[in-house]
């Protein structure tokens, strides 16, 4: 909602895990913190606020805030094993895994 302009700041979008990640949301979470941060491999929530807001603020500062393609792209983002579990579980054999340099997605197979 920044790159659209609605809000200058995650903070001002309560539909946003930011408020969650900074400890503020308390009820009606929708972030598994405690798996986010074994999943990341980060110590302690402390740890990964940290890690988390200094590159959004440089971004929000510099107004660097381009759509990386594959969040249009994506049906699903996450590990490879999980993605294919996924793509089974829900019958998306029209899907591959597409690896985005640190990221890997399910997109569309071309006909």
């Amino acid at each position: 909602m920044v790159r659209a302009g609605v809000v200058r700041h995650p903070r001002e979008w309560k539909h946003c895990p930011y408020s969650e990640f900074m400890g503020v949301r308390k009820r009606c979470r929708v972030v598994n913190l405690k798996k986010l941060l074994n999943c990341l491999k980060v110590g302690n929530a402390g740890m990964f606020r940290e890690w988390h807001v200094k590159p959004l603020e440089e971004k929000l500062k510099d107004r660097r805030m381009g759509c990386a393609e594959f969040w249009s792209k994506a049906v699903a983002v996450g590990a490879p094993d999980w993605l294919g579990k996924k793509a089974g579980e829900c019958g998306l054999e029209r899907f591959r895994i597409v690896n985005a340099g640190s990221m890997h997605y399910l997109a569309r197979k071309c006909p």
